[in-house]
């Protein structure tokens, strides 16, 4: 029998995991997620997904953003739980508290991670440093413009994952 609180290690997909108690927390060898079954429902919720378009985030916040705010770019704080698009053009867009997109649950609401795994990319080069680059992108080549902002966002674990590991602002002199 099992007791509350107990970890589980799984041989298949969750959906194999029947007759296992609720209130558990299941690690799937099959996917590298971490599940668990809720206690009311009994259905299995994903928390640390494995596998493309999830993420394995330490930190998440549900931020107001502007509409044409989208998934992966990075954001930076302009007040309590709201943000916009950080570039690497204007050193208060850098400052601060500043995350990456992980979810649009609305047109003008973003979950936003602030460290972590994110595996949704594409085409990411492994083993590669990102930057903050124009417009909330990330980019391989930090910026040498005069006044322009460099601050590492992470580094590429593979083509679809990003360990975000952000770096102390340094704008260039003008």
């Amino acid at each position: 029998m099992a007791i509350a609180g107990e970890i589980h290690l799984g041989h298949g997909t969750p959906d194999a995991w029947v007759g296992v108690g609720t209130g558990h927390l299941f690690f799937s060898q099959a996917d590298g997620g971490l599940y668990f079954r809720n206690s009311l429902t009994g259905a299995i919720v994903c928390v640390a997904c494995g596998g493309a378009g999830v993420f394995l985030a330490s930190a998440v916040g549900t931020w107001n953003v502007p509409s044409g705010v989208a998934v992966g770019n990075v954001v930076y704080s302009t007040g309590p739980d709201s943000g916009d698009v950080a570039t690497n053009t204007l050193i208060s867009t850098v400052r601060g508290i500043v995350g990456i997109v992980t979810a649009k649950p609305t047109l003008t609401t973003a979950t936003v991670a602030y460290a972590g795994e994110l595996g949704f990319f594409v085409g990411l080069i492994p083993a590669a440093t990102y930057y903050l680059g124009t417009l909330g992108s990330i980019t391989t080549t930090p910026p040498a413009v005069p006044g322009a902002v460099v601050r590492r966002i992470g580094t590429a674990k593979n083509s679809t994952t990003l360990i975000m590991n952000l770096g102390e602002p340094v704008e260039l002199a003008p």
